[in-house]
């Protein structure tokens, strides 16, 4: 899927907050190196929301067709792993942090939120994944950009 989509590839090393502590308020934390790759990410909430096991799925499938490609789960505002603590995670509540690091992703994968437009507004080669709202009226801008509808 992603090789239909010819998604460009970038370096990712982004330097980022680790889960909500107190180390985490003291200032940033280097994250491991990331080697590039997609960065699926960006759950909804609600009706767009998708299952943790749709995802833990999709990424299977993913690493299969991309064995290279790093993945970072970016989390939710409680700062709570839904994929099991699986992958590395990166969490912050401040906007420009957010972008920031999402910036220096090769690709954002991501059900159809506000960080997934924040991504794609990024300059970030983002996949919107619809499931209840329109792709054609709500998929990311951008002309490396995609929406795909999943049902």
């Amino acid at each position: 899927m992603l090789t239909r989509l010819a998604v460009e590839k970038r370096s990712m090393n982004p330097k980022s907050e680790s889960r909500p502590s107190a180390s985490a308020s003291q200032g940033l934390t280097r994250l491991r190196p990331v080697s590039s790759g997609p960065s699926p990410a960006g759950n909804a909430t609600g009706a767009k929301r998708y299952a943790d096991s749709w995802w833990l799925e999709f990424l299977t499938a993913v690493r299969a067709a991309l064995p290279n490609c790093a993945v970072v789960e970016f989390l939710a505002s409680d700062g709570r792993s839904r994929l099991g603590d699986r992958f590395q995670t990166f969490y912050s509540n401040d906007l420009r942090k957010l972008a920031s690091v999402i910036s220096n992703v090769t690709c954002f994968i991501s059900a159809d939120c506000g960080v997934m437009h924040l991504a794609a507004a990024s300059g970030v080669p983002t996949i919107g994944l619809f499931s209840v709202t329109d792709p054609v009226r709500y998929e990311p801008y951008g002309g490396l950009s995609r929406s795909i509808l999943t049902t």
